[in-house]
């Protein structure tokens, strides 16, 4: 049984244990892998990420928390309770993801809060926050989230990007964002709900998924308020 299976049944238990609504995708039957698209190479607009991590920092969030200890296989994360209709988000560590002296260390995943009142061009865009931040694991974290339906465009491309931002600070002062572990996901369309986005991530940090959605060569590079040029970090 796999660890995105493990999380589905977990995830569903607390619906059945806490809410009316029927559970939203989460069937076992309804799981997806992750996969990689013959996409080529990320092109990511330097005003998107210098806007969406400015946001991710005024954004109020959700958070699920909890108290790992190396060596088990373990599971985390429940039901958004400020997001129309019924969706959850999770994370799964195997047992191998941290030495076994580490010693106990509390995790944590934050998703963006739904906004009531607030038009839905306005919410947040969907960052998701893994602490504590930068921790490296030996074994890859699988992480589980629903993209937000509002933000969501039905017609467009079942592909999504998914990439760790990377602030650069000089002097205290945010210099540039840039990204790294870039990863393309294929979400599907099991149902006419389309399923969770799911993937893996080798360190915690500030992770954004998007909808793929191609550049218009509108951004302007040179725009006072953003860095002059933004790449993949190493």
């Amino acid at each position: 049984m796999t660890r995105l299976i493990l999380l589905s049944l977990a995830l569903l238990a607390l619906l059945a244990a806490g809410c009316q609504n029927d559970p939203v995708g989460m069937t076992p039957d309804q799981t997806l892998t992750p996969t990689v698209p013959d996409k080529g190479t990320a092109e990511l607009s330097p005003r998107d990420l210098w806007t969406d991590y400015n946001a991710s920092l005024e954004a109020e969030y959700e958070v699920f928390e909890g108290l790992y200890t190396p060596g088990t296989d373990a599971i985390l994360g429940g039901i958004l309770q400020s997001w129309p209709g019924t969706y959850a988000a999770g994370i799964t560590i195997p047992a191998g993801a941290l030495p076994d002296d580490y010693g106990p260390v509390t995790i944590s995943i934050s998703v963006p809060k739904f906004k009531k009142h607030v038009p839905y061009e306005d919410q947040p865009p969907m960052v998701i926050i893994l602490e504590p931040d930068g921790i490296q694991f030996i074994e890859p974290v699988e992480v589980m989230v629903y993209y937000p339906p509002w933000l969501d465009d039905p017609d467009g491309s079942p592909l999504f990007k998914v990439f760790c931002m990377q602030p650069v600070y000089v002097n205290g002062q945010l210099e540039r964002v840039g990204y790294s572990d870039f990863q393309w996901l294929d979400r599907g369309t099991v149902t006419a709900t389309p399923g969770p986005l799911v993937f893996q991530v080798p360190h915690f940090s500030r992770w954004e998924t998007g909808q793929d959605e191609p550049d218009d060569g509108t951004a302007d590079p040179n725009d006072d308020d953003l860095p002059p040029d933004i790449t993949e970090l190493p």
